[in-house]
């Protein structure tokens, strides 16, 4: 009898680096006809290469509004929401929101972008709108237990207010030693 040991599981990861939405591509992902925003066309070019990963995660450097009075670009970003639903289109599985331009529309930006985030099921980690959320992002693809973290270590001078410190993950490394932990014990759990 030959033994032939199982495959081992395999996965392929894409990371993309920084999604920021200077306001040229703002402008450019407008349609007159259809009064609304479409950043599909941004991503229908890399499209297929991010679909076909089995798992893509990208840092959404921006905060999303539907409030389109309150678009901008560098130096506080705020863009349309319509970028979440491209990022969906295009393939992403996970969005990173910590990152220097967290606080550009402070508390009210990162509720926004989450809870958009959340109509469309993106997941996210970096970013919470209550302190009981995880600060990480635990995910099993191919049989490969994942974890995620999402840190900053600048937020271009702005901070959170001092009672919601919790909302943005900002790099302590005694903390982050802490997560690591429990997210260990969490995918133990997982798997039983």
């Amino acid at each position: 009898i030959t033994f032939i040991p199982p495959t081992p599981p395999s996965m392929t990861l894409t990371a993309v680096g920084d999604l920021i939405m200077h306001m040229p591509i703002v402008n450019s992902a407008f349609s007159p006809e259809e009064a609304t925003y479409d950043f599909r066309p941004v991503f229908s070019s890399i499209k297929e290469g991010l679909s076909a990963a089995d798992f893509t995660v990208g840092v959404l450097e921006t905060s999303l509004t539907g409030d389109k009075d309150k678009y901008s670009g560098y130096p506080r970003f705020y863009t349309p929401y319509q970028l979440g639903n491209a990022l969906k289109w295009a393939g992403f599985d996970l969005v990173f929101t910590a990152h220097n331009h967290s606080l550009d529309q402070g508390v009210k930006g990162i509720k926004s972008t989450l809870s958009y985030l959340e109509t469309i099921n993106l997941p996210s980690t970096g970013s919470r709108r209550k302190i009981q959320e995880k600060p990480y992002y635990l995910v099993e693809v191919n049989g490969i237990k994942l974890a995620f973290f999402s840190y900053t270590t600048l937020t271009n001078g702005l901070s959170p207010p001092a009672n919601q410190r919790w909302i943005l993950n900002i790099i302590d490394y005694y903390k982050l030693a802490w997560e690591i932990a429990q997210v260990k014990q969490a995918g133990d759990r997982k798997s039983t």
